[in-house]
């Protein structure tokens, strides 16, 4: 099991493929402003 922890999520959204889930984070402390994840849907 993976385990993330997010603290500003932004809109979550699935990719036109239907093999992702997408999760921009958007994190005010770090210079390039955030972080994407790509989730695999299994």
């Amino acid at each position: 099991m993976i385990e993330f922890r997010f603290v500003n999520p932004a809109d979550i959204c699935i990719r036109s493929d239907g093999k992702n889930i997408v999760i921009p984070e958007i994190i005010i402390e770090k210079s390039d402003g955030g972080r994407v994840l790509f989730l695999p849907i299994d």
